[in-house]
This record gives C-alpha cells, structure tokens and sequence, in this order.
C-alpha cells in the first residue's frame, strides 16, 4: 500500500499558477495533443533562442533567472511547462520519458517561430529529458545545449533517493513495480546517458559539487560516455540550490562561448 500511494504521489500532476518574467509574453504550444504553456522574452537581433527546461515538479519560472542574462548576451528565452507540471496539460509525471515529447515540440515550436538557432538548457528531469528526446522519431539536438544535472539512468536516479535516506535499495523495487504500472515505463530502458555518445553539437553537460542525487560515480559514467562534442563544468552547491543569479551569468556566458564554437 504504502509503495503504491508513493508511485501514484510521485507521478501525480505538480499544477500550479505561474508568474512570468518581467517582459515575456505568453505563448502555447502542442506536444502530443497537450497544451503546454509558455513564455518568450525577445531580445532585438537574437543571435539564437534558448529553450528552457525546467526540472522534475517545477515548472517554468524555475529558469527564468536566465532570462535577463541571456538577453544581455543577445539571447531570446523561452521557458515552458512540462506536461502535467504548472499550467500545463497531462495527467501524470514521467520523470523525462513522456516529458521528451515536449523537448522535441519546445525546440520544434522554436524553429518555426524564429529564424535564429535553437539551443536548449535543461535541468535535472529537463536535462533528461533532452537526452531522451534524442533516442524518439523526430528528435534532433539543438544547436548548442547546456544539461545541468541529469540523471544517467532512472533505476540509479531511484536508487540514489533511497541512499540519500539511508534506506536500502531493495525497498525502492516496490516504488518501481507500481510506478510502471501507473505510467507504462519500462525502467531499465531509461538511459539518457546512452545518448551522450552519439552527440555531435556542441553539449557542455554541468554538476553541482554537493550534489546529493548525483554522486561521483554517475559524473565519472557520463564522462566516460561522452563524445568529443562534450565539455564538463562542476558548479558551487547542490542539486537545486546553485540556481542563482551568478550561475545564471555564468550559463549564459557558456551559451556565448558555445556559439562561437
């Protein structure tokens, strides 16, 4: 029982009013025949539009302490709900898989809005999900893209909450047979780090030091994954709390950086 309410609470929409940044306008776009809600702040003469991806019962205004940076450096940003999340549509979380769709959407609804480059920054659940996106019919990666902690598989992302309390792993299996059975995911086919090999755009992939969700181990497979189009930062904080205003300079001077490439 109580691993059954923990799968359904898991993956139970996170609805919520949001507030956009000051100067964005609304926008809607369809993934899947789901509205999902968003917000663009242009920039006169964007060099390129950077799609954002919040992270795992978020919603948009999670990054949208990019926005002012990046429209320093010439940047339009366009934040949006997942599905299930904010003031989007959908009836359950996925944790990056379904939420994929939305990445190929997102950038799809980028491209056809803007003549510019498309680039992606994505956190946590919005990192894997770019990387999932990659592995679905339609999707394509970004021109350059920032993944600020993904997780590298969804059993060790499972796994690494159990650890985190001290609880032993054999205790999740519960939590994973019947959030299967709510979502229809099949859990050792969740491998955003699977895609790492094959990317050729350049990809700078980001860490927190004390992160308590992504130790040492998971950092040393994604970079042994990657391909020679990755580069590596690690940041000051944990998995959430390094989402400031000066990481915020410093991602979108990477953004910067990378488009010179």
């Amino acid at each position: 029982m109580i691993s059954r309410l923990a799968a359904f609470v898991s993956t139970a929409p996170a609805r919520r009013k949001v507030r956009d940044p000051h100067g964005a306008r609304p926008v809607v776009l369809e993934s899947g025949g789901l509205r999902l809600r968003g917000w663009v702040r242009d920039v006169p003469g964007a060099r390129a539009t950077v799609v954002l991806g919040h992270g795992y019962r978020d919603d948009r205004a999670q990054l949208a302490l990019l926005a002012e940076p990046l429209a320093a450096r010439g940047f339009r940003s366009f934040g949006f709900d997942f599905r299930a999340h904010g003031e989007s549509q959908g009836e359950r979380i996925t944790i990056g898989v379904e939420e994929s769709l939305d990445v190929i959407a997102a950038l799809g609804w980028a491209r056809r809005s803007f003549p510019e480059p498309a680039s992606y920054f994505g956190f946590s659940m919005g990192a894997a999900a770019y990387l999932l996106s990659l592995e679905r019919a339609g999707g394509a990666e970004a021109d350059t893209a920032i993944l600020d902690s993904p997780y590298d598989t969804l059993r060790e992302a499972i796994g690494a909450r159990f650890d985190r309390f001290h609880l032993p792993r054999r205790l999740a299996r519960g939590l994973e047979h019947h959030g299967a059975r709510r979502t229809g995911v099949e859990l050792d086919r969740v491998r955003p780090i699977d895609a790492l090999a094959r990317l050729q755009r350049p990809t700078r992939v980001v860490f927190a030091r004390r992160d308590a969700w992504i130790g040492d181990a998971t950092r040393a497979r994604f970079r042994a994954a990657a391909s020679a189009s990755c580069s590596f930062d690690v940041v000051e904080g944990g998995h959430q709390d390094h989402l400031t205003t000066s990481f915020a300079v410093r991602m979108a001077d990477a953004f910067a950086e990378l488009a010179e490439r």
